[in-house]
């Protein structure tokens, strides 16, 4: 008898072992995988907003922790704005399309200037001091290549006229690169305003924005032809910008293609654009191919609205249109779509009179919540706090977030760098190892040093004059001299002798990825 006792009881004890490990292990799977919980690719941790002050809002902490940081003069993020963490979620730099600033918010080296032309001359130049194109400036983390990030970004050139109206268009997609290997792990940029398109682009306004590759490495970028039905996307890899296509699909886009935003669903499978003139314009994307297709155009022509945002929930399902005045869910499951349009909310005018109140660029942040900001001046951030829900259940509050200093009409443009699903159908990717193992072959000798007169490089082992550059900055962060891939040889001699006294920093780089970096002394 009591030895069956004791066999009942080692049992129900090993019964309730196993029921309890079994539970323990899903809560660390539901706690691994969770979209919130997630603690990998926290690239888009730190927002800066601000109207001549510095917001910060942290996504490390839950809730967000937000504060006003150091004062930073005649620095504005009203318009283009981004800015970057590493994939811990450490704050690494930001910009506003004119320069970038490293994280002790001193301007970065060789971060000066990065948009030259009329971005630089009427707004960088002007008082305003950033390029004034929401959804104009995108980051992305080259993949394979821990330190090295892309900045994809528009400028204004071309001029249009809009019946009595004209305005300054964009005419290239430029980018520059940041090594944050350099200046002691505060980072530089090693490539700047090179041109990626020159074409005329979204019109007044940016809507630029990116995705992951199917094959779980590589971006696709994608910045709308003016005036047209087309599409250019680049695809980045860790060898660089590897393709660049147009692709042409759905309705034409009329002239007046200002205050919008376009935006790709969390899991990549859907491109969304939107403004108050052209309606909402849903496609099907194939994230191996970079193709869009299955066009859907919804109308608003009941409402009457000057700017509009555009978001889409963490579960890609629900997509929400800022028209202004009135917030709309739409069910992307549905078939059609614009039957599943459903009205949120519309502006409390009575408690919430002022103009900035309004709705306009959203964003879906860390914490799977979907803040919009409004437009002009405006000490507050709108949220969505469930946006996985169905209807008024998504619990959409008006100025629901609360900021320590003015923000104007401004909200950091990130795609989502969490999408790590991998396509069986492109998942081709060759290992770039080889490619990169230039560094263990190359050597690069700089003589004499100090120096007053010349400065000698002697290259030694596997050059490659092809896709190689010589840059050399100033202790202030200033190009003076560049030596192209068609100039590199062996043995090179620069003349120095009208050059100022101090540090020099020489970089060689392969596909502007920094391979080496010297210094030198000029007395």
């Amino acid at each position: 008898m009591i030895d069956t006792l004791q066999i009942s009881t080692k049992l129900v004890c090993k019964i309730f072992l196993i029921f309890f490990m079994r539970v323990l292990f899903f809560l660390v799977f539901v706690l691994l995988h969770s979209t919130k919980g997630n603690t990998q690719h926290q690239y888009d941790a730190h927002w800066i907003l601000g109207q001549d002050a510095e917001i910060k809002m942290d996504f490390n902490s839950e809730p967000v922790n937000i504060s006003l940081g150091e004062d930073v003069s005649s620095f504005s993020m009203a318009g283009s704005n981004i800015s970057m963490s590493d994939s811990s979620g450490n704050l690494l730099f930001y910009s506003n399309g004119c320069e970038i600033r490293d994280r002790t918010n001193s301007i970065m080296l060789n971060g000066d200037m990065i948009n030259p032309g009329a971005v630089e001359q009427w707004y960088c130049n002007s008082g305003g001091s950033d390029s004034p194109i929401p959804q104009g400036i995108v980051c992305l983390p080259l993949p394979e290549h821990s330190d090295i990030y892309y900045l994809f970004y528009l400028d204004l050139d071309e001029v249009n006229y809009h019946d009595t109206l004209f305005t300054f268009d964009p005419k290239r997609l430029y980018y520059s690169i940041v090594d944050m290997g350099l200046n002691e792990g505060l980072g530089g940029v090693n490539l700047k305003s090179e041109i990626a398109i020159e074409d005329t682009l979204a019109l007044a306004r940016g809507q630029l924005t990116a995705v992951k590759h199917g094959n779980g490495r590589d971006w696709w970028v994608i910045i709308p032809k003016a005036l047209s039905n087309c599409y250019y996307l680049l695809q980045l890899s860790p060898e660089g910008i590897i393709e660049n296509k147009l692709e042409c699909v759905g309705e034409e886009w009329e002239q007046r293609h200002g205050i919008g935003q376009a935006v790709f669903s969390p899991n990549g499978e859907k491109f969304a654009r939107f403004n108050p003139w052209n309606g909402l314009h849903i496609f099907d994307f194939d994230r191996c191919e970079g193709v869009l297709s299955n066009p859907v155009s919804i109308d608003f022509p009941e409402d009457t609205f000057s700017a509009a945002g555009l978001s889409i929930s963490p579960n890609s399902r629900f997509l929400y249109t800022a028209t202004t005045e009135k917030l709309y869910q739409f069910d992307l499951n549905a078939d059609p779509i614009l039957d599943s349009r459903l009205l949120i909310d519309t502006i409390d005018a009575i408690n919430f009179p002022t103009f900035g109140a309004v709705f306009y660029l959203s964003q879906l942040a860390p914490d799977g919540k979907i803040y919009i900001a409004g437009i002009s001046s405006h000490f507050f951030l709108h949220v969505i706090n469930e946006p996985d829900s169905m209807g008024t259940a998504c619990n959409f509050i008006q100025q629901g977030v609360d900021l320590p200093a003015l923000n104007f009409a401004s909200i950091p443009n990130f795609p989502n760098y969490r999408l790590n699903t991998v396509l069986e159908e492109c998942d081709t990717i060759v290992s770039s190892s080889e490619y990169f193992s230039v560094q263990e072959f190359l050597e690069l000798n700089i003589f004499p040093n100090p120096t007053s007169n010349f400065l000698n490089l002697e290259f030694s082992g596997d050059l490659k004059p092809k896709s190689g550059q010589v840059h050399i900055f100033d202790n202030l962060g200033r190009l003076v001299k560049q030596i192209p891939s068609e100039q590199l040889r062996g043995s090179i001699s620069i003349s120095i002798k009208e050059w100022e006294s101090g540090i020099y920093w020489l970089q060689y780089l392969e596909n502007g990825i920094t391979i080496i970096s010297k210094s030198f002394l000029v007395e």
